[in-house]
């Protein structure tokens, strides 16, 4: 396999990238600068402090670019913040940074070029900015880097984005990736398993490969596309489902690792994979030409999927019930027959649930359960004048509205029962009976994509009508 490592350009400084025609430049707190188009971009840096923390604006103008190499080879730096408003950051802007081990990276950020981090070795974690739609080889050779968060909304992971990353072990993968690039992977030794989220269609040449630990993979029913030696040298992965979607699967994808001789390296089959795959697939023919035992796969969708709550109440977090899957009178075992995703699971609305099959078992079942707005509660309730009742809710964020329902009846099932909606916290209602006690409570209410979601009701209280 090929190396991904960075290498500087022979004679390279560090305003050598620098083409266009600056309006003007300068340094602040040690920081090299240039304007352009109106906007900052930090070229370089001059000082020895362990920390810094970029600023969003120099002399009034918005720094926007943290610019290509700036910071390249600082080995004084442990912590960098970079504010919101940043758009850009340029290829090896931190690299060789080998004392870096936090950096806060802005949701402003569209772009992060290649190796812009690669050789941090002291790196441990990494939130990507939502706003990146390709991660390119930004991660290179960050050998203690444990956990990746990509966010929701990157596209593409490109070729060798976290290669060599020897001590990962967590990569949290969002539904809207499609392509896994080549090498994107590679020689990541500590990583045991790895879930494939739903809407990816390509898993690049070796993009997975010399990932030694790797135990255990799912690959959803999107995928079309397996390169060569996808898979390659991952020596601890027994077990490989491989969905009916895959139209191409590249040599020794699955199931090859090698061995040094004296005259060279030689590719080496596993005799002990086993192909787990459907009857008249590419999967099974891969498995066929290459002598893989196969095992078929069973349909999911024939499970009992149970949720362990199918209502619960907004509070900000996400939501995530857990989840039963029974195959007749079998408990089917998560991570192993299947995996679980959650989506719209922390606004109010109707939330989904999707058990996909993994191993022996293939295909999906969904099923929904609905987050409800807070509750309210009763803030005043008078009766300033014969036959009336004003009632004030207590504010809640985020609702689109309130209901007061009032009674004679304490259970309220009287036929003197009503209820009122309104979209502000206070409501008067007429034409009652003075004279008697009434009974009222109050829920609000939220609508999302024209259905109603109610809270439940506050406790209730009583007074008596003029």
């Amino acid at each position: 396999m090929l190396g991904t490592a960075a290498v500087l350009p022979e004679g390279f400084t560090v305003h050598s990238m620098m083409t266009a025609q600056a309006e003007d430049e300068g340094i602040y707190n040690d920081l090299v600068y240039v304007v352009k188009n109106g906007t900052v971009s930090i070229t370089d840096y001059s000082g020895s402090d362990t920390e810094i923390s970029i600023p969003k604006k120099i002399n009034g103008k918005s720094v926007t670019v943290i610019g290509t190499w700036a910071f390249t080879g600082n080995t004084s730096l442990t912590k960098v913040t970079i504010p919101d408003g940043v758009k850009s950051i340029g290829t090896g802007v931190f690299y060789g940074c080998t004392n870096l081990t936090e950096v806060t990276l802005p949701d402003s950020i569209t772009s992060i070029g290649s190796n812009a981090f690669s050789t941090c070795s002291k790196l441990k974690s990494v939130t990507t900015p939502k706003n990146v739609k390709e991660l390119k080889c930004a991660f290179v050779g960050c050998e203690r880097l444990e956990s990746v968060c990509l966010s929701n909304g990157i596209k593409k992971i490109g070729f060798g984005a976290f290669s060599e990353c020897t001590a990962l072990k967590t990569v949290s993968m969002p539904k809207s990736i499609r392509t896994i690039s080549g090498s994107a992977f590679q020689h990541c030794d500590s990583l045991e398993s790895i879930i494939i989220p739903d809407g990816v269609k390509t898993i690049g040449a070796g993009a997975f490969a010399n990932c030694t630990a790797l135990k255990s993979v799912y690959l959803p029913e999107s995928i079309t596309s397996i390169g060569k030696h996808a898979f390659y040298n991952c020596t601890s992965l027994k077990k490989a489902a491989i969905p009916e979607s895959a139209a191409s699967i590249g040599e020794m994808a699955f199931g090859y690792h090698f061995r040094d001789d004296y005259d060279g390296s030689l590719d080496v089959k596993m005799p002990d994979l086993l192909i787990y795959c459907t009857k008249g697939s590419q999967g099974e023919k891969y498995a066929k030409d290459n002598g893989f035992d196969i095992k078929y796969r069973k349909s999911i969708k024939s499970a009992k999927v149970t949720l362990s709550k199918t209502t619960y109440t907004y509070s900000g977090k996400e939501k995530k019930p857990a989840v039963t899957v029974k195959h007749g009178s079998k408990a089917l075992k998560k991570g192993t027959d299947y995996v679980v995703t959650y989506k719209n699971n922390k606004k109010v609305g109707k939330a989904t649930v999707t058990v996909s099959g993994a191993g022996v078992y293939s295909g999906n079942v969904s099923k929904t359960f609905k987050i409800i707005p807070k509750k309210s509660s009763i803030k005043t309730l008078t009766s300033p004048k014969r036959g009336q009742l004003k009632v004030t809710c207590k504010k809640a964020s985020g609702v689109t509205g309130y209901q007061i329902t009032y009674s004679t009846s304490k259970k309220f099932t009287k036929p003197t029962t009503g209820t009122v909606t309104v979209k502000t916290t206070g409501k008067t209602i007429k034409k009652l009976d003075g004279g008697r006690t009434y009974y009222i409570k109050v829920r609000t209410y939220k609508t999302v994509d024209g259905v109603k979601y109610l809270s439940g009701y506050s406790k209730a209280e009583k007074i008596q009508i003029q």
